[in-house]
């Protein structure tokens, strides 16, 4: 992958934060097993286990640039399943992406773009329990970003698993990902009463054989063509989209529900954008994970 260029200097530009700030690889480590509930070693399959972080870029020792500590649980938010080896004929083991938001004690949000796929599970498992050898587990690519580049992160995250996976990269992936995460975020598209053309601050890169341009945050909203309003129009009538619409308004709570993560996220995401000029400022968690289900209950 060539080095990331953009349309526009990026000191020129004022964009001082990268666009994407982590990759994190979320699953199994090879230090032992315990279930979503907390008990510990291989119940069986029937049972989801704590995913844990097993790699990171950039690598720091400074505690300010550390990924966000309850990642793994947010992006494997159900879990980590396991199947066995003779079940994996019968199972559907195709990648997933979707989306999920985390909100820091400041109240920013961080977003996390992740392809989950079944791998291997660590060799240490392996051995510990024999039943595990050729059993594949869940396991998650993330791309962390503090603006919600999704549609520019999918399209990374699929490039980045076509070179390690299938096609081959001429360079070590790991330099493909270090460049990722030193092309900058493009400056804001300026303010209502002087705008700027986004395209003018708009930031070109590459990734592989895929050539991304990820345009400014606009005044009002997410980045031009990384949030459709689709999905949600899509999937609730008119009747239910107002209904929502005033509940989240009169700040009452509001719980989402979909097999599918991408969904949620995208319908919450497109709400709290709808609320324009008014800010939602309460908990918010498009996709909860099981260790925060009883956060429903209260």
């Amino acid at each position: 992958m060539g080095s990331p260029t953009s349309m526009v200097d990026a000191r020129a530009a004022g964009a001082t934060l990268p666009l994407f700030e982590h990759f994190v690889v979320c699953g199994l480590s090879g230090h032992g097993l315990q279930t979503v509930q907390g008990e510990p070693g291989f119940l069986g399959t029937d049972v989801n286990y704590k995913p844990s972080f097993l790699d990171r870029l950039p690598h720091s020792d400074n505690p300010k640039r550390q990924p966000p500590p309850q990642l793994p649980t947010c992006c494997l938010p159900a879990g980590v399943n396991i199947i066995l080896k003779e079940d994996i004929a019968g199972a559907v083991l195709n990648p997933r992406m979707y989306a999920v938001v985390l909100t820091e004690g400041d109240g920013t949000k961080v977003y996390a773009s992740c392809l989950a796929y079944y791998d291997e599970l660590p060799a240490e498992l392996r051995a510990r329990h024999e039943q595990l050898c050729g059993a594949r587990a869940l396991k998650a690519l993330c791309l962390l970003s503090h603006q919600p580049y999704l549609a520019c992160s999918e399209r990374v995250l699929r490039e980045l698993c076509n070179l390690a996976f299938v096609t081959g990269s001429p360079v070590p992936v790991v330099d493909v990902i270090s460049h990722l995460l030193a092309v900058p975020c493009p400056s804001s598209a300026g303010s209502q009463a002087r705008p700027i053309l986004p395209s003018s601050r708009a930031v070109c890169f590459s990734v592989g054989s895929e050539r991304l341009v990820a345009c400014p945050p606009l005044p009002v909203g997410p980045p031009a063509g990384e949030l459709s309003l689709r999905p949600l129009a899509e999937l609730l009538s008119p009747h239910n989209m107002a209904a929502l619409f005033v509940a989240v308004l009169l700040e009452r709570r509001v719980l989402l529900r979909s097999r599918q993560y991408r969904l949620l996220t995208l319908v919450a995401e497109s709400v709290v954008r709808l609320l324009h000029p008014f800010k939602f400022q309460h908990v918010y968690i498009p996709v909860m994970p099981y260790s925060l289900v009883e956060y429903l209950e209260v």
